[in-house]
Formats: structure tokens, sequence, C-alpha cells
């Protein structure tokens, strides 16, 4: 394979190795870019790769783990193409679970989905009441 590689590549010196430490490099990028730009005080611009948080949020990020940090000011460059390539195979955040975490309760497991579907559902949405008379009305001037 390494002989393969180096006459697609010419010049460069790949081997199966290095392409399985920078395919774990990226997954990490896209994983960890993935659950910044999913919490609920982070917004994230696709056209500029902004990624906007206050300072307290990006403290607690890096915190955590200071790769965070380079996402402060770049964004993640590739992350459309990373998604593409990881998106299926890559569980985050909430639902992430180890082979060597030991088994969870049903209950565990039942909140955590609770945990996961509050995320997703309630990002950037407000409630709105759709009863008639409620107050509620489509027409700005009102």
């Amino acid at each position: 394979m390494n002989k393969e590689l180096e006459e697609q590549f010419p010049g460069t010196s790949l081997d199966a190795n290095k392409l399985r430490q920078k395919l774990r490099r990226l997954r990490i990028q896209y994983t960890q870019f993935t659950e910044l730009i999913a919490h609920a005080e982070v917004g994230w611009d696709e056209t500029t790769n902004t990624v906007k948080a206050n300072a307290d949020v990006w403290d607690k990020f890096i915190k955590k783990n200071s790769s965070f940090k380079t996402f402060q000011n770049r964004g993640c460059k590739h992350y459309t193409s990373l998604k593409e390539l990881f998106r299926s195979k890559t569980a985050t955040c909430a639902l992430r679970i180890s082979s060597t975490d030991p088994p969870k309760s049903p209950e565990t497991y039942a909140r955590m989905e609770e945990e996961f579907l509050q995320a997703g559902s309630s990002r950037g949405k407000e409630p709105i009441n759709l009863e008639e008379g409620s107050g509620d009305s489509d027409d700005p001037r009102s």
C-alpha cells in the first residue's frame, strides 16, 4: 500500500499509519466543532465560518479541552466536507457511549434520549400558542 501511495502522491512520504493518524485527527476536529456549534449559547455562520460566543462559553470549552481555542478565530475550515465524511459514523454529545463504558440503566438511557431531543428541538426556537385569540399574531404591526 505504501508504494501505491507514493506513486499516487509523488514527493510525499505517506504510509497507512500516517493516513490513519490524519483521519483520527480530522474525526476529533469534526466531533469537537460539532459539539461546539450545537451548544445553545454558540452561533455559527457557515458562509463566513465564524463562531460567535461570549467569553464565558469560550472559557468553558477551552477549559474542557484547549484545542477548542483553534475554532475561536478560524472556525473549522473544512467542516462541510468533514460532516459529509463523518456525520453517520460519529456519535456526539448526549448520546455518545463508549464501548468501555459500563452498561447504563434504562432510566439513564431514557434521560439521555430526552436531553438529546430537547437540545435539538429547542435550539433557537420559541414556543408559539396556536389557539384562536391567544394574542400571538402573524401581523408585525399588532
